[in-house]
Parts: structure tokens; C-alpha cells; sequence
């Protein structure tokens, strides 16, 4: 029997399982969309994913967004701008651009302990399928795929913006990440929340302010 552990962490709400292998949308097996609307209006949810090996691997966050789904999806798929919005990323370079999907370059520099941080280089294949976005390694087609989905709240006046990953190997992301790991392991879950719960924020926020200009 899978056990559910629900922590407050900061604004967001930290829901931890384990399971064997992750599902298409990890929360709704626990929580009626009706409940995840009024906890996602207090903030961030997360999901982090164990195996049955206890090895994290994935994450899911959910984020309610004053927006219509229209609004969110076009920030979204608007990769030549994320980094307007994404604090310490590089002008994404968009490459293999075609009508539903785009290969996409990213350089993000992620803040370890106070002014310390770690660049990050990484791709990522985009497949669009309105109103889910799927997202690919274009390294290794074996990998099971992201994606963003949208659900439409209050007639679409609101959104609910889910996000699913696949956890990085903490002890891969260079010498930085992986000697604070390895030196206060109490770390490895903040440095896996963080720059999702960022991600997300920022894309609230973003698609919000275009929300109100209409």
C-alpha cells in the first residue's frame, strides 16, 4: 500500500509517494481534482516520485494560474522568450523547428548556496499537442517524456498548470551539485524542488501580467 506524506514547505506543498512507476497525472490518484484546485489556490503542489528501490525519480508540480489556458500555452511555447522571464537563463537557441515541435537549447544557472551556482547546459525536444506539451531527451528516445498539460478552470478564466520530469542525477549535475550532496545530503530534495518550483512561479507570474494587459 503506497503511504502519502504531505509536508509544508515554504509556499508550496510538498506531497511525497512511492510507488513503482509514475503515472500519467501522480496526484489524481490521490486527490479528486476538486481538492487539488483548493490546495493548488493555496500554492505550489508537488509530487517527488520514488521508486520502489526508494531512488526519486520524477516530479510533478502543480500550479494554478490566473489565466486562460490560451494565455498560459502561448508562454509556454514562446521558447525564444523564456528567458524573460526564467531568472539567470540564457537566450534559449531554437533549433529543428518545425509546426508541433522544436528542439531547444538551454544554459541555466542554477544558485546552489548564496552567490555560489552551478551552469547547467541541456536540450530538450518539445512535441506539441495542444493542451499538453511533451517534453523529450533528443539524446535518448528510451526516456519516458515530460510534458506540461493544461486544464481549463472556471469556464477557462483560470488555469491548472501541471508539470512532470523526469528527477536529474543530482550527482551529475558537476563538482558543485554533487559535493554539497555528497558533504549535507539534507540538500538533495531542495536542489530537486527548487528549480522546478521556480519554473513555475516565474510562468505564473509571466502569463498573469499578460492576463491583466488584455
Amino acid at each position: 500500500m503506497r503511504k502519502l506524506l504531505v509536508f509544508a514547505v515554504a509556499s508550496a506543498l510538498l506531497i511525497c509517494s512511492s510507488r513503482a512507476r509514475a503515472a500519467v497525472n501522480p496526484l489524481e490518484q490521490n486527490l479528486d481534482q476538486d481538492t487539488l484546485i483548493k490546495l493548488a489556490e493555496k500554492g505550489q503542489l508537488f509530487n517527488m516520485i520514488y521508486d520502489e528501490k526508494g531512488e526519486l525519480t520524477h516530479r510533478l508540480c502543480i500550479v494554478m494560474v490566473d489565466a486562460s489556458p490560451d494565455i498560459v500555452w502561448g508562454v509556454i511555447t514562446d521558447f525564444k522568450n523564456y528567458d524573460k522571464f526564467i531568472p539567470d537563463m540564457d537566450p534559449p537557441v531554437i533549433r529543428n523547428k518545425k509546426d508541433n515541435e522544436a528542439t531547444v537549447d538551454f544554459v541555466l544557472r542554477i544558485k546552489i548556496v548564496g552567490p555560489i551556482a552551478s551552469t547547467q547546459k541541456y536540450s530538450t525536444r518539445y512535441v506539441m499537442k495542444k493542451p499538453k506539451m511533451f517534453m523529450h531527451d533528443p539524446e535518448d528516445s528510451s526516456v519516458e517524456p515530460g510534458f506540461w498539460q493544461l486544464t481549463p478552470i472556471d469556464g477557462g478564466k483560470r488555469t491548472l498548470v501541471y508539470y512532470y520530469d523526469k528527477a536529474p542525477d543530482l550527482m551529475e549535475l558537476g563538482k558543485l551539485v554533487s559535493g554539497l550532496v555528497t558533504t549535507r545530503p539534507e540538500f538533495a530534495l531542495a536542489l530537486q524542488v527548487s528549480p522546478v518550483s521556480i519554473l513555475l512561479n516565474q510562468t505564473k507570474e509571466y502569463a498573469e501580467k499578460k492576463a491583466k494587459k488584455k
